[in-house]
C-alpha cells in the first residue's frame, strides 16, 4: 500500500517536472513557480507519509 502510495507521488512528481520542463519552453515564468510550489509540496507528503510508515512499522 505504501508503495503504491510512493509510485503515485513519484508520477505526480514527474508530471510537475515535465510543466517545468514546458514553462522553460515560452509558457511563463509564473507556471514555472507553480509547478516548483507543486512539485515540492508533493515531497514533503512523500516524505511525511514515509516518516508516518516508518512510526507505523518500527
Amino acid at each position: 500500500m505504501a508503495e503504491v502510495a510512493r509510485l503515485e507521488a513519484v508520477s505526480s512528481a514527474e508530471r510537475v517536472e515535465s510543466e517545468i520542463a514546458s514553462a522553460r519552453q515560452g509558457k511563463g515564468e509564473k507556471i514555472i513557480s507553480d509547478a516548483r510550489e507543486a512539485a515540492s509540496k508533493l515531497r514533503e507528503q512523500e516524505q511525511s507519509r514515509a516518516r508516518a510508515e516508518g512510526r507505523n512499522h518500527a
